[in-house]
């Protein structure tokens, strides 16, 4: 299981809803679970005023999504930098009890990033620089027995995924000398289609 991966109670749930109903709070929460960073950094990437992220970030450090990496004085005052205790990927059991439109709002945003993360990287020239790149569209007709085979891949396939990615930063914190990184992003999406 995902070290973020936590069991939740109703009232986590519910809070998870209180997130993911609102686009900034969500923003912020799939921003920090990329890396450490600080409000003033994040309402720069995210050109909104830094009050209403650092208003968004005391948030998600009360419902115990994010906590508090470190501190770094900055001309006369600390800058705090915080980092994800939970990803913002749901279990099954947490979009289950969610609301149809808390858990909508989730699939939306989920995609809204995707789109991002396409139009970014073709817009750096990124998408297809490496021949191993990876693009899968597979539509299918499935039975029931087939629809559960398929999300049974879909989540073997994330844990996998968050697997390789801890044994990459454990790697990477064993090296003297700073290796270069490749930034990728990885989605896995399942669904009926229209």
């Amino acid at each position: 299981m995902d070290r973020f991966a936590k069991t939740q109670s109703q009232a986590q749930v519910e809070s998870l809803g209180a997130i993911l109903s609102h686009t900034l709070r969500r923003r912020i929460w799939d921003s920090i679970s990329e890396r450490p960073v600080s409000p003033r950094e994040l309402a720069d990437e995210l050109k909104v005023p830094v009050n209403d992220v650092a208003y968004h970030v005391r948030v998600l450090r009360g419902l115990g999504v994010i906590e508090l990496a470190g501190t770094r004085p900055v001309r006369g005052a600390t800058q705090h930098f915080y980092r994800a205790v939970r990803r913002p990927h749901l279990t099954d059991d947490e979009v289950a009890a969610m609301s149809r439109e808390d858990s909508l709002a989730n699939a939306v945003q989920v995609f809204r990033f995707q789109f991002a993360d396409a139009a970014g990287s073709i817009e750096a020239e990124k998408l297809v620089e490496r021949p191993e790149h990876y693009l899968f569209r597979l539509p299918a007709n499935l039975d029931e027995e087939g629809w559960q085979e398929f999300h049974t891949i879909f989540a073997e396939a994330a844990e996998r995924l968050y697997q390789a990615e801890a044994r990459c930063v454990e790697r990477r914190s064993k090296t003297e000398e700073e290796s270069e990184s490749v930034s990728v992003v990885a989605h896995l999406n399942l669904f009926e289609r229209g």
